[in-house]
């Protein structure tokens, strides 16, 4: 499994939070008591490797994409030092995502970390970080894939997920394609997910997780959390916040169990979130479908 964070903001606001909220992703890799908790005490930490993504929209459209993938531990990358010291313009609409894996399923390799990358049907760019595990076999034979090929073995089950994903979306994201991902999810669908056009970023965000045991401990590992202002937003893993949680002064809440939002990112005059999208699923909504 994995811990993620989530911002977005204009560039003054994301140079703000992003260092101490990357370093309390990094304190919950190297050692998460929620983890422990669920999945025994062999499980202490999320090593498999780590990614980072950075977009950025200025009056000239999507401007930068710029992306860090290693399968060295976050806690251990001195390559994260190197982000954290970046300072990105003021006036600039940006979107980060982090992601440090514990790999539940894939080989753990460059190919597996996340943020996934791929390509919708009419060319856009989509990237996609996820915590909990779907369905890999249902997603392959939704796609078609077969289940005992070489591309079938090496790749993980967010990499389908993401591929489908990809193959739903015209030209923006629906409810209709979270609820029909949803149908995957075998422990949850913690996603963050960036829709990448030529003069717009949309933006993913949500958390749905499946309670079957360990009411308590499932909850606790799972559950997202979210701050935000007038020019900024945050989400995270709840690791980060109940026991690691930043030095900056924003009031968390925790996300209702199958929450989903997206937001629309431009720039015109000066840069725009827009929320366009919210809504919340569960297991009797994509059942009933």
């Amino acid at each position: 499994m994995c811990r993620q964070a989530i911002v977005v903001g204009d560039g003054r606001s994301v140079n703000y939070v992003r260092k101490p909220l990357i370093r309390s992703l990094i304190n919950a890799s190297r050692y998460d008591p929620y983890s422990i908790a669920l999945f025994g005490s062999f499980d202490t930490s999320h090593a498999d490797g780590w990614g980072f993504i950075r977009v950025i929209i200025t009056s000239s459209g999507v401007e930068k994409i710029s992306i860090e993938r290693s399968l060295k531990p976050i806690y251990d990358d001195e390559l994260v030092e190197h982000i954290l010291m970046e300072e990105i313009p003021g006036d600039v609409g940006v979107v980060e995502m982090i992601h440090a894996r514990a790999a539940s399923s894939g080989v753990v390799d460059i190919r597996n970390t996340h943020p996934i990358e791929v390509d919708t049907r009419m060319g856009y760019k989509l990237f996609l970080i996820h915590n909990g595990s779907v369905d890999k076999l249902e997603l392959l034979d939704r796609l078609g894939i077969d289940r005992g090929s070489s591309h079938a073995k090496i790749y993980s089950d967010t990499y389908f997920l993401a591929k489908l994903m990809a193959l739903m979306i015209e030209h923006d994201i629906s409810e209709r394609i979270v609820i029909d991902l949803a149908r995957y999810t075998k422990t949850a669908l913690n996603i963050g997910a960036i829709l990448v056009k030529d003069r717009e970023v949309q933006v993913l965000i949500g958390s749905y997780y499946k309670v079957f045991d360990k009411p308590i401990e499932r909850r606790n590992y799972y559950k997202m959390y979210r701050a935000y202002s007038n020019s900024l937003i945050l989400y995270t893993s709840s690791t980060l916040i109940d026991f690691y949680k930043p030095e900056i002064n924003f009031e968390w809440s925790e996300l209702p169990n199958g929450f989903f939002e997206v937001y629309s990112l431009q720039f015109d005059k000066k840069f725009v979130i827009k929320k366009i999208l919210e809504f919340i699923i569960s297991e009797q909504t994509y059942v009933v479908m």
